[in-house]
């Protein structure tokens, strides 16, 4: 399964959009802690990432990713984020609906599948993060909007460790600010849900449903979408990963690497 969380960063008077996931996938007999699971959009103001199965989660990743492609308005960003919201749920849910197995048996994993969809809106000039999720009842994915903890902005989670993850960074912003957390004078989160995720992944498992380093997306309100790499489990003692991928020792990259200790970002090798 998954941890991921997206939330809005306040940053030097601005804002940046981060996605951060794990990179393990689970079979019945193995786990693979070295795979995608946040999607860069090819109109480059927004991402996504799923949490489930992947039967249906890659399928309809990969389906939107080419309806986005096919249409100029959408591709080239004219079309505004939140009408390509509803876009991607009529997408999904067309998808789902000419599945023709046995529906009831379908549903259990439908239910499972949830995807973080988020980026930046030209014409409300702010960031939208979303849950999209089956709805048993409805038989259709829905979404729900990003809510918040305290005075801290917009931020979503999803993955069967969602709920432990948002206990562990209630506990990290009270111990770090106040036990109220509407009362604390803040512009925001800053990478506080990264390090709640970051230290997951380091006490995990191999039995467990998340693992493998950390993948970040982030979305800048330049409207440009990019993917940050991560030194695991840290820069002097780990390797470079990008995406949950550890690069080959004569790789190169154009992306930034993170520090999962000192939370700076540097050129690969720097």
């Amino acid at each position: 399964m998954t941890i991921s969380i997206a939330w809005v960063r306040k940053i030097k008077g601005s804002e940046e959009l981060i996605l951060v996931s794990d990179s393990r996938l689970s079979g019945n007999a193995s786990s693979w802690d070295q795979c995608v699971k946040l999607l860069t959009l090819p109109r480059s103001d927004c991402a996504i990432g799923f949490a489930g199965p992947t039967d249906f989660a890659y399928p309809l990743m990969q389906q939107l990713y080419l309806s986005i492609s096919s249409y100029q308005r959408s591709n080239d960003r004219a079309l505004d984020l939140h009408d390509l919201r509803g876009h991607v749920l009529k997408v999904f849910n067309s998808l789902q609906k000419s599945i023709t197995f046995d529906l009831e048996e379908v549903e259990k994993d439908l239910e499972k599948t949830e995807f973080i969809f988020a980026g930046y809106s030209w014409i409300r000039k702010s960031f939208s993060i979303w849950r999209i999720f089956y709805n048993k009842g409805a038989k259709s994915f829905q979404y729900k909007p990003a809510t918040r903890i305290g005075n801290f902005n917009d931020i979503i989670f999803a993955g069967d460790w969602a709920a432990k993850a948002r206990n562990k960074l209630i506990s990290h912003l009270q111990n770090k600010y106040d036990n109220d957390l509407h009362n604390v004078k803040v512009e925001g989160f800053d990478m506080e849900p990264f390090e709640i995720v970051r230290d997951l992944l380091r006490s995990s498992g191999r039995n467990d449903s998340i693992g493998g380093a950390p993948q970040i997306v982030k979305v800048y309100q330049h409207m440009n979408c990019r993917p940050i790499g991560v030194y695991w489990p840290t820069k002097k003692a780990g390797n470079a990963t990008l995406q949950g991928r550890v690069l080959q020792n004569y790789e190169d990259s154009d992306f930034w690497f993170l520090d999962p200790d000192t939370l700076l970002t540097n050129k690969l090798g720097q």
